[in-house]
C-alpha cells in the first residue's frame, strides 16, 4: 500500500509543476479535459457494441409502433405480435443496459481517479483568469470550474468529430 501511495504522490508532484503559472495551468487543464473525454469515448468503443445498440433501437421503435397500433385497433393478431416481441425487446434491452452500466462504472472510475489527481495537483491555485474588458476586472477561476468548461467544450467537439450523440451513442443513419 505504501508503494501505491508513493506512486500517487509522485504523479501528483509531477502534475503540480504545471499548475504554478496560471497561463500554463489554463492550457494544462484544457489538455487534461480533452484527454479524459477522449479516454471516455475510447472506452465506450470497447465496452459498447454499437451494432447491438442500433438493433435494439430499431426493435424498440418497431415494438412501440406495433403497441400503439394494437392499443388503437384492438386487433388480436397485432396484440399477439406485441406479446411475442415484448420478450425480445426486454432481453435485448437488458443486454444493452448491462453494457451501458459497465461503461458508466468504468468511466466514473477513470474520471474520479484523474479528477482527484488533478485536484490534488492544483490544490487551491487558480486554473484560469478571465478578464471582462467591459468592466476592466480580472476574475480567477478555480480548477473544477475551468475543467468543467473545458470538458464540456472538448466533449462537444469530439462528439461532433466522431458522430456521436450526447449519450455517447452513434447517430442513426436515418
Amino acid at each position: 500500500m505504501d508503494v501505491l501511495y508513493s506512486i500517487w504522490n509522485a504523479i501528483v508532484g509531477f502534475l503540480s509543476q504545471f499548475t504554478y503559472d496560471v497561463r500554463i495551468a489554463c492550457i494544462f487543464t484544457a489538455i487534461s479535459a480533452f484527454l479524459i473525454v477522449s479516454a471516455s469515448i475510447g472506452l465506450s468503443r470497447i465496452f459498447i457494441d454499437v451494432k447491438l445498440q442500433r438493433e435494439y433501437m430499431i426493435l424498440l421503435s418497431e415494438y412501440r409502433s406495433l403497441l400503439n397500433e394494437a392499443k388503437r385497433t384492438g386487433d388480436p393478431k397485432i396484440i399477439s405480435k406485441v406479446k411475442k416481441r415484448k420478450s425480445m425487446v426486454e432481453h435485448m434491452g437488458s443486454k444493452v443496459s448491462l453494457q451501458n452500466l459497465k461503461m458508466m462504472i468504468v468511466s466514473m472510475v477513470v474520471f474520479i481517479l484523474m479528477f482527484n489527481l488533478l485536484m490534488l495537483a492544483f490544490q487551491s491555485r487558480p486554473a484560469a483568469v478571465v478578464t471582462l474588458y467591459a468592466y476592466g476586472k480580472s476574475t480567477t477561476l478555480p480548477f473544477y470550474i475551468w475543467y468543467m468548461i473545458c470538458s464540456l467544450t472538448a466533449g462537444r467537439i469530439l462528439f461532433k468529430i466522431f458522430g456521436l450523440e450526447a449519450t455517447g451513442q452513434p447517430r442513426s443513419s436515418t
